[in-house]
């Protein structure tokens, strides 16, 4: 038995090419994994540093409460807060991009 040579031959693809189409989904679903991967960890960490600057901040706002400060003078944000906050987007967006490399 062979192969008939006057028979067309129908997409004609190298071994890369089959193996490239058949691992697209798996390497879709393993960017999209590292992507939520590293905003998961984001949102971990930020949620440690604001956890961390409130627990720092409570004898502080105790003390403020019981000499008699205003409230709105209590609850705003200031102090060593502030600088903080600019480095969350800097953080998620240094997280993004090296997740994608």
């Amino acid at each position: 038995m062979s192969v008939d040579k006057d028979q067309p031959v129908f997409d004609p693809a190298t071994l890369e090419q089959d193996l490239a189409v058949w691992i697209a989904p798996q390497r879709f679903d393993a960017t999209l994994f590292a992507i939520f991967g590293a905003l998961g960890l984001a949102i971990v960490g930020i949620f440690g540093v604001m956890s961390y600057m409130v627990t720092r901040r409570t004898h502080e706002i105790g003390i403020r409460m019981a000499l008699g400060a205003p409230a709105n003078h209590v609850n705003r944000v200031g102090g060593a807060s502030r600088p903080v906050l600019p480095h969350h987007r800097t953080y998620l967006s240094y997280t993004a991009v090296s997740s994608m490399l």
